[in-house]
């Protein structure tokens, strides 16, 4: 996908959408407090709130911040975030990317 760098008076709500509804298998959403707090990834979650009941989003939570729209019940991957990505790459790649692979090769 190509991305035109020149937004500036463009409406950001239409490629949100674009993104996170129509041009995305699955959505992987990195969710902790300082994500709950910003403007911008409020309207992601917006977008992307409507495909959690497909299972087509796929939480990773680095800390305990509870989410509307994101249900306590659903399956997701919680992983104690360290603060250090070299320390915790290991980690990482097994927590959340090995999962997301397995999760592309079922669909």
């Amino acid at each position: 996908m190509q991305i035109n760098n020149n937004y500036l008076g463009g409406i950001w709500s239409k490629q949100f959408l674009d993104i996170f509804v129509h041009k995305s298998r699955l959505v992987v959403a990195i969710l902790d407090v300082h994500h709950k707090e910003k403007v911008w990834p409020t309207f992601e979650r917006d977008c992307f709130t409507q495909r959690v009941p497909q299972a087509e989003v796929i939480p990773a939570f680095l800390d305990k911040t509870i989410f509307p729209g994101i249900p306590a019940d659903l399956v997701s991957i919680h992983f104690a975030y360290g603060g250090d990505v070299a320390q915790q790459s290991d980690a990482i790649i097994d927590d959340v990317v090995l999962r997301i692979a397995g999760k592309l090769d079922g669909l």
